[in-house]
């Protein structure tokens, strides 16, 4: 399983916190990784609301073809302690 918040979130950190703003070479577009999974008999779904991703877990486990689940996050949510938009406040000297 691997979160899809549609850009490089590590880059984007980085380049927050140290150039603030000028963020370059983030934005992705992402494949359907859904669409080629099924296509190869593994159960597979993406799960945009955080609602959807407990059962859509407990699917995948209980899979016998092998499974791939696509979580959507938003891509303010990249780290557990500070958004994107905080590194960058932060690094201009702004406060919250």
């Amino acid at each position: 399983m691997s979160l899809n918040c549609g850009i490089c979130g590590t880059i984007r950190m980085h380049q927050e916190r140290n150039c603030p703003g000028r963020g370059s070479g983030m934005t992705l577009e992402n494949p359907d990784f859904v669409m080629p999974a099924r296509s190869c008999c593994c159960r597979a779904e993406r799960a945009e609301r955080t609602g959807d991703v407990g059962d859509a877990i407990d699917r995948a486990i209980s899979s016998e073809t092998g499974a791939v689940l696509e979580p959507v996050i938003s891509s303010e949510a990249l780290a557990p302690c500070q958004a994107p938009s905080q590194l960058r406040d932060a690094a201009r000297g702004l406060r919250p």
